[in-house]
């Protein structure tokens, strides 16, 4: 028997999370991180996967997930500072408890497809 994808709404949560903590993300990053730094950066990465990660888990497809994800990336473009950090903070924390019920197996992908996408953003910050 099929599963019912959870509703629309718990997708565009999640890829309004997966947009909050990338945008929050890109606006701390520099070449140069302290171990500290790079830890929460990593940490922040993880997050925003683990939600992709749920939503993909839950039976959305990856053409929808780009296409939420693209939508909701411009929405968060136009929230001003201090509205991203306020929601980045929640949707961490909401990431981490993601990541806490996930697998090991989940986990593994989680943090390899994380600290991919912050290997790439800090490459292009490299002179």
């Amino acid at each position: 028997m099929a599963r019912t994808p959870p509703p629309a709404s718990l997708f565009e949560s999640a890829a309004e999370c997966v947009a909050v903590l990338k945008q929050d993300l890109r606006s701390r990053l520099h070449a140069h991180p302290s171990a500290q730094e790079n830890d929460t950066w990593i940490q922040q990465a993880e997050s925003a996967f683990a939600h992709a990660g749920g939503a993909y888990q839950a039976g959305v497809s990856e053409e929808q997930a780009q296409q939420m994800l693209d939508r909701a990336e411009e929405h968060v473009a136009r929230w001003p500072d201090h509205k991203i950090a306020q929601q980045a903070s929640r949707c961490q924390r909401e990431g981490l408890r993601l990541l806490e019920r996930a697998s090991a197996l989940e986990r593994l992908i989680v943090r390899k497809a994380a600290r991919r996408w912050l290997g790439r953003q800090l490459r292009k910050l490299a002179p």
